[in-house]
C-alpha cells in the first residue's frame, strides 16, 4: 500500500513538473513574440532613410556635376559627405565632391560640384556614376547615370 501511494505521488509530482515547464515555456514564447513587436515597431519609428538617386543628374563637358537625392525614408538624412564617381567605358574620368546638407523625410537635396574630366566626353549621351552618400546613420552606394550636356 505504501508502496502504491509512493508511486501515485510520484507520478503526480512529474504531471506537476512537466505542466510547470510547458507554462514557462509557453510565457518565453510570448514574451519573445511581444519583445520582437516591439523592436520591429521602434526600428519602423526611428527608421534609417531610404536615399536615392534622381534620374536627371548631369556633367557637363566642362566638368559641372549635378545631382539630385531623394529621401523615400521615414526620418530626415542629414548628409555628411557625397562623392560622386564618373566613369566613361569602365574607367573613372572623374571625382566631384559636394556640400553636406541634409534630405528631408518625402523631400529632396540638390547640389552641384565643379570636377576635371579627364578625357573627352564629345559624342558620348550618358556615362556611369556611383554616388556615395554618407549619413549620421551610415554610408551607401547608389549606382546610377549622368546625362551629358554639351560633351
Amino acid at each position: 500500500m505504501q508502496k502504491l501511494l509512493q508511486i501515485k505521488l510520484r507520478r503526480r509530482r512529474a504531471q506537476t513538473e512537466l505542466a510547470t515547464a510547458i507554462v514557462i515555456i509557453v510565457v518565453l514564447a510570448v514574451a519573445a513574440l511581444v519583445a520582437y513587436w516591439y523592436i520591429g515597431t521602434a526600428r519602423s519609428l526611428t527608421g534609417r532613410p531610404n536615399i536615392r538617386a534622381g534620374t536627371t543628374n548631369t556633367i557637363t563637358a566642362g566638368g559641372v556635376v549635378y545631382i539630385c537625392l531623394y529621401n523615400d525614408g521615414p526620418v530626415n538624412a542629414t548628409i555628411t559627405k557625397a562623392v560622386v564617381d564618373v566613369y566613361s567605358g569602365g574607367n573613372k574620368i572623374a571625382s566631384a565632391t559636394f556640400t553636406p546638407g541634409t534630405v528631408p523625410a518625402g523631400g529632396s537635396w540638390c547640389d552641384s560640384a565643379t570636377t576635371t574630366v579627364s578625357g573627352s566626353l564629345s559624342g558620348v549621351a550618358q556615362v556611369d556614376a556611383v554616388i556615395t552618400v554618407t549619413t549620421t546613420t551610415g554610408s551607401t552606394q547608389i549606382p546610377t547615370k549622368l546625362i551629358v550636356i554639351g560633351g
